[in-house]
């Protein structure tokens, strides 16, 4: 049976491997908080004109997902970032999202029993101006994409792998031409940059083409990310990115961001105009249905989801770190392992979905499983429409 809370966030944090333990012993353990993790990697490109031509270095991250009330994720937001030195530069990420719906099954150890977020010894500078870009995509193309996102003036993409599924599945012998997994690249943006770097990765991406891949962002309610982007031999007093703070604190806003250095004709040119409009076209009613279930579950639940009208679902594998766990081998904790499920589709959809998934966990006795919904805004993806001269032309999903 679930329990409908409407009132709650999920908390994300991208720590380094130095830190998490301090995040997950320090600050979620004592208070009875239970978190997923999974290994993730960032994105450094060397700053000279052989970049093109080298891999980006990739330093290794761990994600932290945690689901609570909203009345305590800023002090816990607050003490992560104190935990984890998210406020120096180059160190990490935190964040929270909004959800339309939370629905909980009996068993599953999120919501139950919380205690109440102790503050944190100083209050840090979370920003209400964030905007989250997800983008999936083959591994192939993700390097491409990642520095399209930073020559834009995004910081290097979060990496992590996950597994794609979808319609293509259900073609018998043929679902051998597709390939499982994915790349899924996150980007923290500010409001004012947003529009540009998720043009320029769709673009990079060539997102509008068939099978290219899924790119989409959704609301950031706060957050803080100090997440680095380039590498360089040069010995400057500042990077770029403290150049941008310091200007953004300067100035009070980051409007002055609103657009890139354009000629206007006549050897002119200006800034903070925007003059472009997206190719892909903000969206209404759109959800991004999540799905944690443990991962002996998760098969018969990616049948269920594709039954209901899910055109294509991602999945990664994490562990769940419970406080309240007591199970130990040779005196560690032992953690279990959970699924968590992805899936973008249009509100009505993902409502059937949620009442689908309900129905079917409670005739299958399934009660240790977490579902939420958050509001998507945007969507970048290939979309077949009948009649048109050029198919293959960027569309609205």
């Amino acid at each position: 049976m679930f329990t409908n809370n409407h009132a709650a966030s999920v908390i994300t944090a991208i720590l380094p491997n130095s830190t998490n333990r301090a995040v997950l012993d320090g600050v979620l353990e004592p208070s009875g908080y239970a978190a997923l993790t999974w290994h993730a990697r960032g994105t450094l490109l060397k700053d000279n004109w052989l970049q093109r031509f080298l891999p980006p270095i990739s330093p290794a991250k761990t994600m932290v997902q945690l689901l609570l009330p909203d009345e305590v994720t800023e002090p816990v937001m607050n003490r992560i970032v104190e935990a984890a030195n998210l406020h120096k530069q180059a160190t990490g990420a935190v964040f929270s999202q909004p959800c339309d719906g939370v629905f909980v099954g009996d068993e599953f150890p999120a919501l139950h029993a919380l205690k109440e977020a102790p503050p944190s010894r100083r209050e840090h500078e979370l920003s209400a101006d964030l905007s989250l870009i997800v983008c999936i995509v083959d591994k192939a193309r993700s390097d491409r994409i990642a520095r399209a996102a930073v020559a834009a003036g995004a910081h290097g993409p979060v990496i992590y792998l996950c597994e794609g599924r979808g319609l293509r599945d259900r073609l018998g012998w043929l679902r051998i031409t597709k390939q499982h997994e994915k790349d899924v690249l996150l980007v923290l943006c500010g409001l004012g940059d947003i529009d540009q770097v998720f043009q320029a990765m769709a673009s990079a991406g060539e997102l509008h083409l068939p099978g290219r891949g899924f790119m989409y962002r959704t609301d950031i309610t706060k957050g803080l990310y100090n997440l680095p982007s380039l590498v360089s031999n040069r010995h400057y007093a500042a990077n770029v990115q403290q150049i941008i703070h310091a200007i953004d604190h300067l100035t009070g806003h980051t409007h002055w961001r609103d657009g890139a250095l354009r000629n206007v004709g006549a050897g002119a040119s200006t800034v903070g105009l925007s003059m472009e409009t997206s190719a892909f076209p903000m969206l209404r009613d759109q959800l991004c249905v999540s799905t944690v279930v443990r991962r002996e579950q998760q098969p018969a639940l990616i049948d269920l989801l594709l039954d209901h009208g899910i055109k294509g679902i991602n999945f990664t594998f994490a562990r769940f770190d419970n406080a309240a766990a007591t199970a130990q081998l040779g005196g560690a904790k032992i953690t279990d392992d959970y699924a968590v499920m992805n899936a973008v589709c249009a509100r009505d959809v993902g409502m059937q979905v949620v009442a689908a998934i309900e129905n079917h966990t409670g005739d299958a006795g399934i009660t240790d499983l977490l579902v939420y919904v958050n509001p998507v805004r945007q969507v970048a993806t290939y979309v077949y429409r009948p009649g048109q001269a050029d198919n293959r032309a960027p569309q609205p999903a």
